[in-house]
């Protein structure tokens, strides 16, 4: 761009930097058309000096009036140049005088740059053979063959490091096969009942399909005998108790099942193998039900007794209250997003707003909670498996067993609740007045819980429940502590 066809528009608050911006436009030949602290100059008056270029002095407080100047600094065949007015003002001698030529430089267009420092490193000229772009890593390596990267890899195998996994197992290891079974006690204790020898004829019903099956010889059971006292820790009468019932089952089976009309051969032969091994009728031994005693069915059983009891006055008073504030929004999300898709207890949220719009913070929780999100109203209930947000001022009361809403105080909820079938969340800026009010629930059988103080934006009430011995988890374990407390 020709010096003398530069005309500047100077946009700067009235200062050093300013003064240093003038000079050195002047010290350069420029032309400056228009000059001021853009919140007090006209852009139509600026637009009428028909600048072609812009030098636009920063700080904060012009940001805001420069937006005034948008479609001026946006204009074709308009150069627009910022500077810092803090660093500036600052500059001084040498420096100074750097700074305007490199101002110059790049604006008036010309090539008189200051000189390099001596102890500045020189910058590297990248020399290219041809015009273009450089070769690509495939071009470089086109003549590049596999062979001449692989002829020695047969030479290093052996000294590439291994897995022990994959290293090839030596077979030429002994293996020692001497098994030392003196600790082992091979005498068995002799058999409580011999079963009597079969019958000839059932004998000869064995196919030869069981040709290595010696049936003639007899085959021992133990049993149990009311006589001989039962191995093990169990008392005596318990086992012979134990050994009637399980003798009166398999009889009572064998009894119910149907007589087939007609066998094949295979089933003729497991019936003589069954015959065989079955111990004799007379060896069964004879039920004692003298120590039993079976329940009246006249009489009212416990069950009964507990099932006809009416239900504890504080059904329908379970909820798990959540109490949040500054900076709970953000944990609000993340607690509402992790709980499960079914709650058998209500979910009851307070979360304070400086600015009432509840409505808002219902459709936006709405979107992330798997729960159904309901605005609390003066009189209804809450609902389980739904989270109620509870606008300011709004509180519940017992009525009938069940919660209602009415007018009260966050102190008032909590005595409300029903303590054993309840947990009280603390979040982030949740009233610290309340905690005494909190511990009474813990204290009458409830769970209280509380976020962790590290990640609160407000860590009062957090702080003080932790000091008083409550649980702190973040947001998501306060979550699995819920789906804990209630499954679905």
């Amino acid at each position: 761009m020709a010096e003398d066809g530069v005309r500047v528009a100077l946009l700067a608050r009235a200062g050093k930097a300013r003064d240093q911006l003038r000079t050195a436009l002047d010290e350069a030949g420029a032309s400056v058309v228009a000059e001021g602290d853009p919140l007090q100059l006209d852009p139509a008056e600026v637009a009428a000096a028909n600048p072609n270029y812009y030098l636009v002095s920063l700080e904060p407080a012009i940001e805001t009036a420069l937006e005034r100047f948008d479609d001026l600094l946006a204009a074709p065949g308009v150069e627009v140049m910022f500077d810092d007015a803090e660093v500036t003002s600052k500059l001084d001698g040498w420096d100074l005088n750097r700074w305007a030529r490199h101002l110059a430089s790049k604006m008036l267009g010309h090539e008189d740059m200051p000189p390099v420092p001596a102890d500045s490193p020189a910058w590297p000229e990248a020399e290219l053979s041809e015009t273009g772009a450089p070769p690509t890593p495939a071009q470089l390596m086109d003549d590049a063959r596999l062979e001449d990267y692989t002829a020695d890899t047969v030479a290093l195998a052996d000294s590439v490091p291994m897995s022990a996994s994959l290293a090839t197992p030596d077979m030429g290891l002994d293996m020692d096969m001497d098994l030392d079974l003196s600790s082992l006690d091979f005498d068995l204790p002799p058999a409580a009942a011999q079963v009597p020898d079969p019958a000839p004829a059932q004998a000869q019903a064995q196919d030869t399909e069981f040709g290595d099956l010696d049936f003639d010889e007899s085959v021992s059971f133990s049993s149990f005998s009311t006589a001989e006292p039962v191995a093990g820790d169990l008392d005596a009468d318990v086992a012979e108790l134990a050994a009637q019932l399980e003798a009166f089952d398999k009889r009572d089976h064998a009894a119910a099942t149907p007589v087939a009309t007609s066998m094949t051969m295979e089933e003729e032969s497991i019936e003589a193998i069954a015959v065989v091994v079955a111990p004799a009728a007379a060896a069964t031994p004879s039920f004692d039900f003298s120590n039993l005693a079976l329940a009246p069915m006249e009489s009212d059983a416990p069950a009964m007794a507990i099932a006809s009891s009416p239900l504890p006055s504080s059904a329908g008073l379970g909820a798990v209250v959540i109490l949040a504030g500054l900076g709970g929004p953000d944990a609000v999300r993340q607690l509402l997003s992790s709980l499960p898709e079914s709650l058998s207890v209500p979910v009851l949220l307070y979360q304070h707003l400086e600015v009432g719009k509840h409505e808002r913070l219902v459709e936006q929780l709405a979107k992330i909670s798997k729960l159904p999100v309901v605005l609390a109203l003066d009189g209804g209930s809450p609902e389980g498996g739904k989270v109620t947000l509870l606008p300011a001022g709004l509180s519940a009361q017992a009525s009938d067993g069940n919660l209602s809403f009415s007018a009260g105080t966050l102190a008032s909820l909590l005595v409300a609740v029903s303590a054993p079938e309840s947990m009280v969340i603390v979040l982030s800026g949740a009233d610290a007045q309340l905690v005494p009010a909190i511990l009474a629930v813990r204290d009458g059988g409830g769970l209280v819980l509380a976020q962790d103080p590290e990640v609160c934006f407000d860590s009062a009430a957090a702080d003080a429940m932790q000091r008083q011995g409550a649980p702190v988890y973040p947001a998501l374990g306060l979550a699995r502590q819920i789906a804990a407390r209630w499954p679905a």
